[in-house]
């Protein structure tokens, strides 16, 4: 890249993804710009890459988030501005037309974005485009969902995962529940539709029924066989530059987000199945896509398709994959630039074994095996094992970089704090 960049915006400050794209886009001399919620420093801010910090709204205000996106282009036209959360890709396809204006953005059309981040739209898609998804029911009464759960109790379909049928708009980031019985599907449904579930600006510009969650079978494979695609997909659908990983350890464990991850190889077939569902919305951008692989009919069943930044991109940035570089490269027009970065990354791929590369947030993985370990769960072979796999290997950390060290103290700070502030939220992620 140019010594004369624009700069970049990256909001969601203290998501990983977020701290991946300032460390990235700032070592190839973009100027970064953080948006803070609040008057604490993020792991964002803290990042040496940050030359500029602004504080902003929350994401459950997004009629102020977007009047302050708005005031910081005009301040700062020209700059590049990508979604960084399921919220921000919502408020971004939303008022996209606006936000051009002022920025420089990398966006497929709106309903694109929709198709992917509302997953009753996204398994419709899937479906016609013949990718496995799993068994999912879409009521949308409470008679409806007694009726299912009559149902699923004759044909013996207990347990089944209530999953929100977005993430975009939720306060609680929950991912899901899992129901055993039909009393625990109706008391499950009704929490996810209780008033204040979604913020209220979200529900202005989302279909009238997303509130209702969706049944889905549950695959006990997820918790150790999320096989992962991630990449930049050009205005064609084709998926220029990619890599997989599977996400081997997660918090909570039987539902949760992924800490810890390994490599694996890209699969043709599975690549083939993103670009038919890219195609299909008409999506352009970086993506990550999660199958469940279930082993013993080694079939893959798509369960997301992310249109932004994610968790892990800093796992495929330490391999090779620079998304952020490719979406700012792409939103300023330089091709050539956007050619040299997907052939960099695919000798990479030629010349790395996937198999032997691994991820983790180093502190906060140990600190959860020592207390699995404390708690009973986890016995002594096995924590012994997970320790091995932690220091063998080509081993990349989410957060600690030799050349940026401070986000990795503000995220053990982070940690501990909200560990201190809510004890029952820390006990169940931490020995549940």
């Amino acid at each position: 890249m140019s010594g004369l960049e624009s700069p970049t915006l990256l909001t969601d400050p203290d998501y990983y993804g977020s701290l991946a794209a300032v460390r990235d886009l700032g070592r190839a001399g973009v100027p970064v710009h953080v948006a803070d919620e609040g008057g604490r420093l993020s792991r964002s801010a803290t990042s040496r890459f940050c030359r500029r910090r602004v504080v902003a709204p929350d994401a459950a205000h997004s009629g102020a988030r977007l009047s302050f996106l708005l005031r910081h282009g005009r301040a700062h036209d020209g700059t590049f501005l990508y979604p960084t959360s399921d919220d921000m890709a919502w408020l971004v396809a939303t008022h996209q037309e606006a936000l051009r204006e002022h920025f420089r953005l990398f966006q497929p059309p709106a309903e694109a974005t929709f198709a992917l981040l509302d997953k009753s739209r996204l398994y419709a898609h899937a479906e016609r485009a013949g990718v496995p998804y799993p068994t999912t029911h879409a009521p949308t009464s409470l008679e409806a969902v007694a009726a299912l759960g009559e149902q699923l109790c004759a044909r013996d379909g207990f347990p089944v995962i209530l999953k929100p049928r977005t993430q975009a708009g939720l306060r609680n980031k929950v991912k899901g529940q899992i129901a055993t019985s039909t009393t625990e599907l109706l008391a499950g449904v009704a929490l996810m539709r209780e008033p204040g579930f979604y913020c209220a600006d979200f529900l202005r510009t989302a279909d009238a029924d997303i509130t209702w969650p969706l049944v889905q079978q549950y695959l006990p494979d997820a918790q150790r066989n999320t096989y992962s695609v991630s990449g930049f997909i050009d205005e064609t659908g084709t998926l220029r530059a990619a890599r997989a990983s599977v996400k081997v350890f997660q918090i909570p464990v039987r539902i949760g987000v992924g800490v810890a991850f390994e490599g694996r190889a890209l699969l043709d077939r599975q690549v083939a199945k993103i670009e038919q569902i890219a195609r299909a919305t008409g999506y352009h951008g970086v993506c990550e896509v999660e199958f469940i692989h279930v082993v013993h009919e080694d079939h893959y069943y798509l369960m997301d398709f992310n249109p932004r930044y994610y968790g892990q991109m800093q796992f495929e940035i330490s391999r090779g994959l620079a998304l952020p570089r490719m979406a700012y490269a792409a939103a300023h027009g330089r091709h050539a630039e956007v050619d040299e970065l997907c052939a960099t990354s695919a000798r990479l791929l030629r010349t790395h074994d996937a198999v032997g590369q691994r991820y983790c947030n180093r502190w906060l993985f140990q600190s959860l095996l020592r207390a699995q370990r404390l708690a009973g769960r986890l016995p002594a072979e096995r924590h012994a094992e997970w320790l091995h796999w932690m220091n063998h290997g080509e081993v990349f950390d989410s957060v600690r970089a030799a050349d940026d060290p401070a986000p990795a103290v503000a995220d053990r700070s982070g940690h501990l704090r909200r560990w201190v502030r809510h004890p029952r939220s820390g006990y169940r992620e931490l020995f549940q």
